[in-house]
């Protein structure tokens, strides 16, 4: 399990630490990019599209994983390798991400509390760190639109 947390409340940088050990650090400076830093190693993610926005993540010259939005209901489809994965918002909050592969849950992503940005981030050991880090960016991006939305 990793633990994500905001540099600071308005950052966003977002430290990835587990077992209290920094593993990767995501950095979000425009809204639809960013860069997951694991060591010494640099991948990138790139978004595009206005309605069905799409999203991947790429290092070392090749494609690691790919995203698909869907607002309705709020859910992500993810080719990462060989694996198609579903992340969709559970509850009336939308507090709270699945992690599905097929109909079976194989993970999720949850606020630590109602206002933090700190998430608590339970993705299978078998997926990359960029890869999970990548999908927490993308929880991370709905949390933002809707955040926004509301403000």
């Amino acid at each position: 399990m990793i633990e994500a947390v905001p540099r600071a409340w308005y950052s966003r940088t977002i430290h990835f630490l587990e077992d209290g050990e920094l593993v990767a650090v995501l950095d979000q400076p425009v809204l639809r990019s960013g860069s997951v830093h694991v060591g010494d190693d640099v991948y990138t993610i790139r978004g595009q599209g206005v309605f069905r926005r799409s999203y991947a993540l790429e290092g070392h010259g090749r494609l690691l994983a790919e995203a698909t939005t869907s607002l309705i209901p709020p859910r992500f489809e993810i080719m990462a390798g060989d694996r198609n994965l579903t992340l969709r918002a559970t509850g009336f909050t939308r507090r709270e991400f699945r992690l599905l592969h097929g109909d079976l849950q194989v993970g999720r992503m949850r606020r630590r509390s109602l206002f933090s940005r700190a998430a608590v981030v339970d993705f299978p050991d078998t997926l990359p760190v960029p890869v999970r880090v990548f999908l927490a960016f993308l929880v991370y991006r709905f949390w933002r639109r809707r955040a926004r939305a509301a403000g």
